[in-house]
């Protein structure tokens, strides 16, 4: 047998490979990765604690007998990986590896919202395309004929005077209240939605909170929303929001791109804190925010179980990081979950650990060699500093 090396490395990861995940993996993403990606992702995956989510250490030529496959082979079989958000590599100064997994995209994320569902479609065809999109397609059953005879809690659980409340042991995921300044009366357009259309329990705050996040994201007033509402009620009385930001979207997409002024003040933690992410986005480029883009912004208010204020400082550094080329929304949550490994959870937190990040980043690495006689200019340590600080003067050039 071939002597392979004995460079050792670990793996970690966020979250577990559930059910799910393996099914998109399989069907979505196996025909553009090829059959050695797809088995070495599930093989990292095995070898974690499912406890800790970590891996201890193995060598390399561990990995390399057990899939069979050569160095230079792995090598290319992990870029795969890399390039479509499975896998990150990290290389340490000892020559010890680490590979960080990521779970692939939502079946819904990988078809509408990302440019992998092309490749897909190059690689099967469009008929067998179609095919797997159907696949992951949810037939809901009617139940207009049937009646529900479900009880209620308290029709078989006696109240009880000791209440155990153990918040305080788990990690706290709600967000702070989003606020909006904006005009838009949610109260209204659920008022003139007849009881015999719409429940009113479903006339909750909650839901009012939702109509008022869908109005800010894709500029409705209460005129042009109460159409769409009546438009997404369900057979049961309640308002399917799925249907509601679908239809917000499309009109949206109508509504002709209006030019707007990019902020001319700094964008500091006052700001951050106070400002919607669309908001954010629209003052940074100083256009209408596209559709794509506002999707994701939208999902990482849902998912990403960050306050608004942390998303802010998030979106000014991707695009400062990326010359202002907005990413897919995978781009976006692996830097979310790495935020969460950190305890990431204010504006200023998240300030301070990219300013951290770039000074390491840049702090010149161990060489042995005779160091070059005209030495490398390294990039400005404090250029986010700068950037929440002076953003006037970014504008101007």
């Amino acid at each position: 047998m071939t002597k392979h090396t004995q460079t050792p490395f670990k793996i970690t990861a966020s979250y577990p490979l559930n059910h799910e995940s393996l099914q998109t993996l399989t069907l979505l993403y196996m025909p553009i990765i090829g059959q050695d990606a797809y088995t070495l992702y599930v093989t990292l995956y095995t070898l974690l604690d499912r406890a800790r989510l970590k891996s201890p250490e193995y060598p390399l030529d561990f990995l390399l007998d057990m899939l069979n496959l050569t160095p230079q082979s792995l090598l290319e079989t992990r870029k795969k990986l890399e390039a479509a958000g499975l896998l990150e590599t990290f290389k340490h100064d000892d020559n010890h590896f680490l590979f960080e997994l990521y779970l692939p995209l939502t079946p819904e994320g990988f078809i509408k919202d990302s440019p992998l569902a092309s490749y897909l479609n190059h690689a099967i065809g469009s008929y067998r395309f179609k095919d797997l999109v159907e696949h992951f397609k949810i037939t809901r059953v009617q139940k207009s004929n049937y009646q529900n005879i479900s009880v209620a809690f308290n029709d078989v659980f006696a109240p009880i005077e000791d209440h155990t409340t153990l918040k305080s042991q788990f990690m706290d995921t709600s967000r702070q209240a989003v606020k909006f300044n904006t005009a838009f009366e949610a109260d209204i357009v659920l008022e003139a939605i007849p009881n015999a259309l719409m429940h009113p329990k479903m006339k909750t705050k909650r839901a009012k909170q939702k109509l008022q996040e869908i109005a800010y994201l894709y500029d409705l007033n209460e005129t042009t929303m109460q159409p769409l509402v009546l438009k997404c009620l369900t057979e049961r009385q309640t308002l399917d929001f799925n249907c509601l930001t679908e239809e917000a979207q499309s009109m949206y997409q109508k509504i002709p791109k209006k030019q707007l002024s990019k902020r001319s003040g700094a964008y500091d933690l006052d700001y951050f804190q106070s400002v919607h992410p669309k908001t954010m986005l629209e003052d940074l480029s100083g256009k209408k925010a596209p559709v794509s883009e506002l999707k994701v912004i939208e999902r990482l208010m849902q998912e990403s179980q960050l306050k608004n204020e942390v998303i802010n400082v998030m979106i000014a550094y991707v695009l400062k990081e990326l010359n202002n080329q907005f990413p897919v929304y995978n781009y976006f949550d692996k830097i979310t979950a790495e935020w969460h490994r950190n305890n990431i959870d204010t504006a200023e937190k998240a300030v301070e650990y990219i300013k951290t990040k770039i000074k390491k980043k840049n702090q010149p690495k161990k060489s042995y060699r005779k160091p070059y006689k005209k030495e490398r200019t390294d990039t400005e340590v404090d250029w986010f500093d700068s950037y929440l600080k002076k953003q006037a003067e970014d504008v101007k050039e």
